[in-house]
């Protein structure tokens, strides 16, 4: 089963933040409309400038809800073009190692995101081979996408 964090609030100036840094993640590889689009949905009509996002020294993210919902966003963001491209895997590695997170949990939670993605399909018995196909299309294999939407 996969792990859902708990709900946490977040303040407005921490929503730009994440929101500035999703933006600058759309930009890395070239902006996708879906990128945008969940962007948007995310941000309200709020400016979002990429030029705000920064690792440093005062950044928002300072805990380790905060730094999971920033890196379970950006995850959401990579994948909705249907894929993660190599340079958005090497941002989302650089940012990762800033907020202190190691590749190997990063890669954990990429997982864990990609499980979550396919967990709405779960129980699915019609259209079971369309949803078999969605996991395998997020990287997921035949174990993983059986555990997700539960034995045929």
């Amino acid at each position: 089963m996969t792990l859902v964090p708990p709900a946490i609030d977040i303040d407005a100036d921490t929503a730009l933040f994440i929101a500035a840094g999703l933006r600058a993640l759309a930009e890395v590889d070239g902006e996708h409309p879906a990128e945008i689009e969940l962007i948007r949905q995310f941000a309200g009509d709020a400016e979002v400038d990429p030029a705000r996002f920064h690792l440093g020294d005062g950044h928002p993210l300072t805990t380790p809800e905060l730094r999971d919902v920033f890196l379970r966003s950006a995850l959401l963001l990579a994948l909705a073009d249907g894929r993660v491209s190599e340079k958005e895997r090497d941002t989302l590695i650089r940012w990762g190692s800033a907020l202190g997170v190691d590749p190997v949990a990063l890669a954990y939670l990429d997982r864990d995101v990609r499980r979550s993605l396919l967990e709405g399909f779960a129980g699915v018995k019609v259209f079971r081979e369309q949803a078999v196909e969605i996991g395998r299309g997020l990287g997921l294999d035949d174990d993983e996408i059986d555990d997700v939407l539960g034995e045929e």
